[in-house]
């Protein structure tokens, strides 16, 4: 017999370097649509200026972005390392990403 394969229960996406106004226009059509959106900041802001063209990972959940993914502090970007931290978040919370959207 075959066995049931795990539900699937969230489509989510995947915006890469989002500025707050494109990240709330796509979180709010997103949310019409029922995904969950994933934010990643391959440049993470530690001076905390410019918020609004290169917002830090709090000022982007405040914005309606589910999750966000930056590198650890000192860190380069590495493309890999993203990859591999987005296919843990997938099977972990059992998310679909349906596609990958840079906004810059």
């Amino acid at each position: 017999q075959w066995s049931e394969p795990e539900p699937i229960l969230q489509n989510a996406l995947v915006i890469i370097d989002p500025r707050i106004a494109d990240c709330k226009e796509m979180v709010a059509s997103a949310k019409r649509r029922g995904l969950f959106v994933t934010a990643v900041i391959p440049k993470p802001n530690v001076t905390g200026k410019k918020l609004e063209y290169y917002p830090t990972a709090e000022a982007l959940l405040e914005a309606g972005v589910h999750q966000v993914y930056e590198p650890p502090l000192g860190a380069h970007f590495d493309v890999c390392e993203c990859a591999n931290h987005l296919q843990t978040l997938e099977a972990q919370q059992n998310l679909r990403f349906l596609g990958v959207i840079p906004l810059r």
